[in-house]
């Protein structure tokens, strides 16, 4: 298997073959000799490059969600550390503020 962006030998030249705004590249696959001797092995083989996409996608939604889930997690930590970060009420009977030891309030401005 090889990944490409330029257009494997086999498909230069071919008319009507254009690249989209999300072309990525091409995928080659090489199948020798001995891969499709018999019919069982060529059945397999056959099985196999055409279970190729399926396994792509599944690989590529496993990886997306885990992402998600990872961004998730850190924006829950992130909200209880700013939870955490609220100022405490102010101190004091009538909520003027804290007392310092010799009896006088201090407000925050």
């Amino acid at each position: 298997m090889q990944f490409t962006r330029d257009e494997p030998l086999e498909l230069k030249g071919v008319p009507g073959l254009t690249r989209s705004k999300n072309f990525v590249g091409y995928i080659s696959f090489a199948l020798f000799a001995t891969h499709v001797e018999g019919d069982a092995k060529r059945s397999k083989a056959v099985t196999l490059i055409q279970g190729f996409r399926n396994y792509l996608h599944y690989h590529i939604k496993a990886s997306k969600s885990y992402l998600h889930m990872r961004m998730r997690s850190r924006v829950v930590s992130l909200l209880q550390v700013l939870n955490r970060a609220v100022p405490d009420k102010p101190l004091g009977e009538k909520g003027e503020g804290k007392k310092t030891m010799s009896g006088k309030t201090f407000t925050r401005r």
